[in-house]
């Protein structure tokens, strides 16, 4: 089974290369050498578990992913009650969740763009053009929401330093 090679991308490992599964889901594995530094090196799991993990994110089932790590089944569902295994697949999860929002961040633009091309093209069906004017009405609306959630939560913060400051 080939590793990918992990490359430093601001303080953290990123994948340069797909081994198993797709996506987001591929992101990491585990380094050819047992402590590198990556997110997934924990004091407490062996290479098996670190390929394990890697097999998890990319997998449908657990028994494929317990083929494609090379480790029984049982193994791997024993593996899945331990606190250090359990701690580590989830950190792998929240960075793969993490890495995907990035891509969808970046790509937001273009989606934007794409959106406003259809309304403002007169060529196109009017019920694209309405479609895309209320998506685009109701991301402004939600993005102004949440603008206004993050800073009523920033002043509530303020309020508990404050009071728990003089108290």
């Amino acid at each position: 089974m080939p590793y990918l090679r992990l490359t430093p991308v601001t303080g953290r490992y990123w994948a340069s290369q797909s081994v198993i599964g797709d996506g987001p889901t591929a992101l990491y594995g585990p380094s050819k050498s047992r402590r590198t530094g990556s997110p997934m090196s924990e004091p407490n799991l062996t290479a098996k578990q670190e390929r394990a993990l890697v097999a998890l994110m990319g997998a449908r089932t657990l028994d494929d992913a317990a083929a494609r790590a090379e480790v029984g089944q049982r193994t791997l569902r024993r593996w899945l009650q331990q606190d250090a295994f359990q701690a580590a697949f989830r950190r792998l999860r929240r960075d793969a969740m993490g890495a995907a929002t990035a891509h969808l961040q970046n790509v937001a633009w273009e989606a934007v763009e794409a959106l406003r091309s259809i309304l403002t093209d007169q060529a196109a069906p009017p019920g694209a053009r309405v479609s895309a004017a209320r998506t685009l009405l109701d991301q402004a609306q939600r993005a102004v929401e949440l603008e206004d959630l993050a800073l009523r939560i920033d002043q509530l913060e303020a309020r508990v330093r404050g009071t728990a400051s003089c108290g």
